[in-house]
């Protein structure tokens, strides 16, 4: 009806040899203008030269306006902030940032010029608004002063909103109506199609439209009802199609219930798919959503899987863009204080050329805090020195610390250094306060030096992947758009002199980046994947209408800081127009009943749950929609069960020869589950590098305890971080690292024993008569462990330092006081076990055994290492105690030790350390016998994994050989053996023993190639 006039072929004249309809027609949005036009195609219309087709956006072109020239987003933004600034209320004046509510004053104020509401009419609904507490009335004050401000600023320069352009319409036409109808070219006739929301000064500009005589009609083609008002003599004419609402059932509509959002829409996509393959052309079909994001991309996808071509107008938001999340990365870590988060974030960043090393900057910054460009020099500083010096080091042959973390090479250390000299240059200028002004000269200027390639690493084409350089390229033109918008904002309206920091820049230049990139596919006649507002008033064959679970439509009307919606009724009820809630949600329903009218044959989906696996109930519109239609598929148990994890009809692969290659990836999955060493769980076959791990674990190795130990509890876990150097790295946070906590307990009792070996002039073998002296010294000890550790180490927080102490203090005084106990314990008969160890007594600390050689089975190696604590006999009742040794190793708490504990961990070969030590002792020191090995927890105080070779035998009266202790520490040293012979092979399988499972903190957890994922029980 209201495009007959296009839909019929017109004869030309004398005097209109082209002639065009005699009405101009204006359509709600750009599709309905499409669908017109390939209609009139259709039916052999040759076209207009100048057509009267217009979209509402293009309509005040037509109508005409004032010589007032509309503000943007950012001058209103600028305006809006100097108002609120010089406002200085008991409400706006005492916010700690008034900019984070210049959005939602936006948006009242737009609401209230849009409708043409005066300053003083503000203000009188606002006081007769009855009832309102001290806090109401103030903010109510300062809104109607700042509202009043706002206004005369834009009048004070002859400017006007720029959200009031139908006022400025039916202003221009009551001044000239003689202008209207040259304007629209001798026409007395104008149709409007797809009217519905009347807000933003629609009846104003239809009552201008109606008191003009130069007009004959004016008619609005509209589904559903439309509240004019009073005085607006204008036609309307509604389009009555079947559907929800309409008095006509509208036949069957198919359902569609789904577990999630991807396989609903995959569903989805294989129904598209057949309908295609029925023969309906693809621009029939559209798939419609309430909002773009998340289904647009998401359907595309799915239709992508079916091989459906897709036509859609995808919108990603501009701080999203690749370019610009540069661009934020940069600003960001100059606002967090150049942290190390900050700066590898922007190292990592691929669209920025800043040379940063994000390898070296994790390294210093995980050594320790760092914050500030000054600190960071400091920092990569003493890397340089601390790498020049592990250099020297190793060219005079000395063996790196085995328990310190491996340094980067010197030479990358020193390039990283001036590569970040030549950053910290330019980036200095992100530190210290300037104006507002000052920033955003500062950023023009760096977009026009691009001084990172930001412009010329776009045009570097990924793949062919020209999306993401059109992407990037409207991204860039949208960032230097807003900036120099912002930036002439400034120049016009004044201003925002206080100077603020880079982080206040950062968040107001952040809340500027609220727009969206819109894209169109390449494809243009495929199937419309289209958001509701898009496709209302437009007609497919087939409509999948998705995403109808409760919440995403009806969408939810957008609340406000500023004021509630009680409030917002208060002042409807006293005279303002401000939209309600009711009316959102009447609006929203329409939209709905438009979408379905326009759909020949319906589907509805929704899904069952929301992205973080919680259920969620489907919309209320479903349940209105089957009142006058017939709803089939969920309704009767035909929906997607959560069990069913591939669509039938959804490509699994993208080519043909991809499926054998999946086949070819389960049979090695399969083979993975025996543990075996296989090329796919651990085995180096090339050559070259099994030659080359021939020579690096040869003879010559030079091993450590603890590397061996490493391999035995997983190889594959050996491989990634001994010869790939992976590492998994955690920020210094305010708390003391683990690392660092045990590091500080060795030192501790180090000097402890050491001191108390010099008080006592012997071995330390402590008695409870011992700890009125013993406890004060351990509590020294630790205290100048920590002094020493000050500057050197990163012990967290200062503030948390005090109770950091105090827990180490009782860590170490309990330590204390349960081997004091153990020693009461050997003196009394009534226990069971203690009398019968050997009495051994400290003797010394980190004793170091430099190239030790073991043979066992024809498998030569050499290692090397410190225990941390020996000690000798100094039992009397022994016979020549002194010939026997203990050796002791710390770990803060027993899950560090092999097989937490579990005496499995022997059977499965991995305690290997204290065997090793006891094997070295007893070469460094000739003549002894090992009485004892043992791991010993700090934290929660006891004996792991204790091997007692030697007894004391009460009815002998001497010490006896323990046969099965010394079973399994022969045992222990074979597996050693066993273990460097697979390295050799280069056999390095992800098969962690059972007793020892996969750590939290495995350095290979992300590429963990263990059957069945990480068995996260265990060693941690």
């Amino acid at each position: 009806m209201a495009a007959d006039g296009f839909l019929t072929p017109q004869p030309g004249t004398r005097d209109q040899p082209f002639p065009s309809p005699s009405y101009l027609l204006a359509l709600r949005q750009g599709g309905l203008r499409d669908d017109l036009i390939a209609l009139a195609a259709a039916r052999g219309v040759p076209g207009w030269f100048d057509p009267p087709l217009c979209t509402f956006h293009d309509l005040p072109d037509w109508l005409g306006g004032t010589e007032r020239k509309p503000c943007d987003d950012f001058e209103r933004a600028v305006i809006l902030g100097g108002v609120l600034r010089r406002l200085g209320g008991e409400v706006f004046g005492r916010m700690h940032r008034a900019e984070d509510f210049i959005g939602a004053v936006d948006r009242l104020f737009g609401e209230l010029i849009a409708e043409g509401v005066e300053p003083d009419g503000f203000r009188a609904s606002l006081e007769g608004c009855g009832q309102r507490d001290q806090f109401e009335r103030q903010r109510d004050s300062e809104l109607a002063i700042a509202y009043a401000e706002y206004g005369a600023a834009l009048g004070a320069k002859g400017r006007r909103d720029g959200r009031d352009a139908w006022l400025d319409c039916a202003r221009a036409i009551a001044a000239d109506p003689e202008g209207l109808l040259r304007r629209l070219g001798g026409r007395r006739e104008i149709r409007l199609l797809g009217l519905q929301d009347l807000r933003g000064g629609w009846r104003r500009l239809l009552r201008a439209l109606a008191a003009t005589p130069e007009l004959h009609r004016v008619v609005i083609y509209s589904w559903g009802e439309l509240d004019l008002g009073e005085g607006i003599e204008v036609e309307v004419r509604r389009a009555d199609s079947p559907g929800a609402g309409s008095a006509t059932p509208a036949g069957t509509v198919q359902v569609i219930s789904a577990p999630d959002v991807e396989r609903e829409l995959e569903l989805v996509a294989t129904r598209v798919r057949a309908l295609v393959d029925g023969g309906t052309p693809p621009a029939r079909i559209a798939v419609v959503t309430r909002q773009a994001r998340p289904y647009v991309d998401l359907a595309l996808t799915a239709l992508d899987k079916a091989a459906v071509p897709a036509t859609a107008r995808r919108r990603i938001a501009l701080c999203e863009v690749p370019v610009v999340r540069a661009l934020r990365a940069l600003l960001a870590a100059a606002a967090d204080g150049w942290s190390r988060h900050g700066l590898v974030e922007l190292a990592d960043q691929p669209c920025a050329a800043t040379e940063l090393d994000a390898r070296i900057l994790n390294f210093a910054g995980f050594r320790r805090r760092v914050r500030g460009l000054r600190a960071w020099h400091q920092a990569l500083g003493e890397l340089v020195t601390d790498a020049r010096r592990e250099d020297e080091r190793r060219r005079a042959g000395e063996e790196p610390d085995d328990h310190r973390k491996p340094l980067p090479p010197l030479l990358r250390c020193e390039r990283a250094a001036a590569q970040f000299e030549r950053f910290a240059e330019r980036a200095a200028a992100l530190d210290g306060t300037h104006t507002l002004r000052h920033w955003l000269g500062w950023l023009d200027d760096f977009l026009t030096a691009d001084p990172w390639h930001l412009r010329e690493l776009i045009y570097q084409v990924p793949g062919r992947r020209f999306d993401i350089v059109r992407l990037d390229l409207n991204g860039w033109r949208g960032l230097t758009d807003i900036v120099r918008g912002w930036r002439a904002a400034l120049d016009e309206w004044g201003g925002a002199n206080a100077p603020i920091d880079v982080a206040e820049f950062y968040r107001q230049f952040s809340d500027l980046l609220d727009g969206d990139v819109a894209l169109w596919t390449e494809t243009q006649r495929g199937v419309q994947v289209l958001e509701g507002l898009a496709a209302a008033y437009r007609t497919f064959d087939h409509m999948f209408l998705v995403g109808l679970e409760a919440g995403r439509f009806p969408l939810p009307a957008s609340t406000s800081p500023i004021l509630d919606e009680r409030e917002r009724q208060v002042l409807h009820e006293a005279g303002l127009p401000l939209e309600l809630r009711a009316t959102w949600d009447a609006r929203e329903r329409e939209l709905f009943g438009v979408l379905v009218a326009g759909a020949k044959r319906l589907t509805v989906s929704y899904a069952r749950l929301d992205p973080s696996g919680r259920e969620v109930v489907r919309s209320a519109l479903v349940e209105e929609l089957g009142d006058t239609c017939l709803l089939t598929g969920a309704e009767e148990g035909e929906e997607i069960p959560a069990s069913c994890v591939s669509i039938p009809g959804i490509r699994l692969y993208a080519a043909p020869e991809l499926r054998e290659q999946a086949v070819h990836a389960a049979r090695i999955e399969w083979g993975r589950r025996s543990r075996d060493p296989s090329p796919w769980n651990g085995l180096i076959e090339d050559p070259a590098l099994v030659a080359h791990l021939a020579r690096e674990f040869g003879d010559d190795r030079l091993w450590s305890p603890t590397q061996l130990e490493s391999y035995a509890k997983c190889p594959w876990s050996y491989l990634s971080a001994r010869l790939l150097g992976l590492d998994r790295l955690g920020d210094p946070d305010e708390e003391m690292d683990a690392a660092t906590r045990g590091s500080l307990l060795h030192d501790a009792l180090a000097r402890f024993y050491g001191r108390a070996q010099e008080r006592t002039a012997a071995p330390v073998f402590l008695r409870a008569i011992d700890l009125g002296w013993a406890r004060p010294l351990m509590v020294q000890a630790m205290d100048d462990s920590l002094a020493d550790a000050r500057g050197h180490r990163w012990l967290g927080n200062g503030l948390l330092l005090p109770a950091k102490r105090e827990e180490l203090r009782r860590m170490l005084e309990r330590f204390l006081d349960w081997e004091v106990q153990e020693h009461e314990d050997m003196e009394n008969p009534k226990k069971k076990n203690a009398p019968r160890m050997v009495r051994t007594a400290v003797t010394g600390h980190e004793v170091a055994f430099h190239d030790i050689v073991l043979d066992r089975g024809g498998v030569r190696f050499r290692f090397r290492g410190s225990v941390d604590r020996v000690e000798v006999g100094v039992d009397e009742r022994i016979d020549n105690p002194g010939r026997f040794i203990a050796a002791v190793d710390y770990k803060t708490t027993k899950y560090a030790v092999p097989g937490a504990g579990a005496k499995e961990a022997w059977g499965d070969g991995v305690v290997l350390q204290v065997p090793l030590y006891a094997y070295a002792l007893s070469l460094v020191r000739p003549g002894s016998e090992t009485a004892r090995v043992e791991y010993r927890a700090l934290r929660k105080p006891e004996s792991v994994h204790a091997l007692e070779l030697y007894q004391f035998d009460q009815r002998t009266g001497g010490a006896v050989h323990n046969e099965a202790a010394a079973e399994l520490m022969e045992a222990a040293l074979d597996q050693v053996a066993h273990h460097v012979l697979r390295a050799r092979r280069g056999e390095f399988p992800a098969s962690p023993p059972d007793s020892c499972g996969c750590p939290e903190f495995c350095h290979a957890i992300e590429i963990c190639r263990t059957a069945g994922g990480p068995r996260r029980n265990g060693w941690k």
